[in-house]
């Protein structure tokens, strides 16, 4: 009797530490789902964000990451602005590592199919990471923002963010696209009107490539003698991180 009060004590004990373990690491272990309709979210530590089902009018959601902690909840991220899920709709960690968003109509979004991830994790900085099981990143939200760009998060090379169609009422693709181009130019883009008549590009030009931010990376000169090509130099005493491309910066 004695002994099975002891392990009854025992599996209480155990279920309250995991309990604990689980607010204070919230790993999202695969085979996890959120499914439409249902409180269920993936917090972070803090509880400033939440990634899941971000409610819509008429039953409609988004696949997103919201700021939860302020009264108006603010969607940061979402995976599928243009086609809201209905309510039953899943979002999925598979076994296999990947994430999907599945409709109630049994059409499947993919989020993220390449390697095998071992976790999810909603970090406090309201990124949504996937790691495998040394913990590198496999993928996270950062890298795909959508309208709104967070502290420490970076418009790298390439991406865009697309402003609202009409604020918290429609959050699909805006008319204003803002771009970080190739030639280190940000750009805001008049993007997604109905008359092509009314499409309109604004830029503002640097004339002096030198001049764009760490070009030629740390501890590297910039020369530009046509204002045009650049040409990347380590300063006297320094020797390129890259010997084929000295523009990644140069070390002692």
């Amino acid at each position: 009797m004695i002994v099975k009060k002891f392990l009854q004590c025992l599996l209480i004990l155990l279920l309250n530490f995991c309990s604990l373990h689980a607010q204070i690491l919230p790993n999202i272990s695969l085979g996890s789902g959120i499914i439409a309709g249902t409180n269920g979210s993936w917090q972070s530590l803090s509880g400033e964000f939440v990634f899941g089902f971000y409610p819509l009018e008429n039953n409609l959601y988004l696949m997103g990451i919201w700021l939860d902690k302020i009264p108006e909840k603010t969607l940061v991220w979402s995976a599928n602005r243009n086609s809201p899920a209905e309510t039953g709709s899943i979002i999925r960690l598979t076994f296999a590592g990947q994430l999907f968003l599945t409709f109630s109509n049994g059409s499947v979004q993919t989020v993220y199919n390449d390697a095998a991830a071992s976790l999810g994790f909603m970090q406090n900085d309201g990124n949504f990471v996937l790691r495998d099981g040394s913990s590198r990143v496999l993928w996270q939200s950062f890298d795909s923002p959508t309208e709104t760009l967070l502290p420490g998060q970076v418009l790298t090379t390439g991406k865009k963010l697309f402003s609202d169609a009409k604020g918290i009422i429609n959050y699909s693709t805006g008319n204003f696209m803002l771009e970080m181009q190739h030639d280190g130019n940000l750009v805001l883009f008049a993007y997604h009107f109905s008359d092509p008549g009314y499409w309109y590009t604004g830029t503002l030009a640097i004339h002096e490539p030198c001049l764009v931010n760490a070009v030629c990376g740390v501890n590297g000169m910039c020369t530009s003698p046509d204002n045009k090509t650049v040409a990347c130099n380590c300063i006297p005493g320094y020797i390129p991180f890259d010997p084929n491309d000295v523009s990644k910066g140069c070390h002692p």
